[in-house]
């Protein structure tokens, strides 16, 4: 449910000569989830829609000062599970092909209009006002529902009372974190994306001892929810860390991010 507001924090502390950051981009992400038991994202080619409507560059620019990563599958390139392949066939900035898809549904008799549901402050605010923009751009209306957390939480998150809304998570590891996002009724799986054969990829990772076939499985499981676009990355996830200057001994561990309980220390 958050947006670029952690990223934000840290690109601010890295310009505060009082402060000192620690910070590097890693798996997981920012991301849309479609609910698709809901029109219009239970068709393919409105989720494909909206992703091929937005500008990576415009939307780094003006939400992230410059610093955004795109992402288009659940791991960084320097990751064993990313699949590359996964990311080439992942949808591109597109307004033609955005608008094609949308006049494609209304001919079939489908309504392409949308409400974002998000938590509410300022910074989700902006991110709103700016995706609703790039989607009035190629024909959509779309309304702008900021909640606050009380009410998202038992609305969207618990009730799944939503359309498309958006989150970001961060993992190390591909275990749970795949398994609660694409399994058939998943922990984190708000959306109600089920495939049978990511299920089956996902759950054959998990019990195998062979790091190499786990390796693969997860590759396939990116390829097959790639191309279903169970969920619609957009940002990479980040790992962070902000400290004084007197702070000392912090280590950063990747993937997992900085790391200080064992090794911090304060100078006099």
């Amino acid at each position: 449910m958050l947006f670029c507001s952690y990223q934000m924090s840290i690109l601010r502390a890295s310009n505060n000569p009082d402060l000192t950051t620690y910070y590097n981009p890693g798996n997981g992400g920012e991301y849309f989830y479609f609910n698709f038991t809901k029109p219009p994202f239970d068709d393919r080619r409105m989720r494909e829609a909206v992703l091929a409507a937005l500008d990576p560059r415009a939307m780094s620019a003006t939400q992230y000062q410059g610093f955004m990563d795109p992402a288009q599958t659940p791991f960084a390139p320097d990751s064993p599970y990313y699949s590359a392949e996964a990311a080439q066939r992942y949808p591109t900035y597109d307004p033609e092909r955005a608008r094609q898809l949308i006049a494609e549904y209304r001919a079939d008799g489908g309504d392409p209009n949308f409400t974002l549901s998000s938590a509410n402050n300022p910074t989700r605010a902006h991110f709103g006002e700016f995706v609703q923009a790039q989607w009035a751009a190629v024909g959509l209306d779309v309304k702008l529902d900021l909640q606050d957390l009380a009410t998202f939480s038992s609305t969207v998150v618990q009730g799944g009372n939503f359309q498309m809304t958006t989150w970001v998570s961060g993992w190390p590891s591909p275990f749970p974190n795949l398994l609660q996002l694409l399994r058939t009724g998943g922990s984190g799986n708000y959306g109600k994306y089920s495939n049978p054969q990511v299920d089956a990829l996902l759950l054959e990772a998990v019990n195998t001892t062979d790091e190499q076939k786990r390796t693969e499985n997860y590759k396939k499981v990116q390829l097959v929810a790639g191309d279903d676009l169970a969920i619609g990355w957009y940002s990479r996830a980040y790992t962070g860390l902000i400290t004084r200057n007197a702070v000392k001994g912090i280590v950063l561990d990747v993937p997992t991010g900085p790391q200080m309980w064992a090794t911090a220390w304060l100078s006099g």
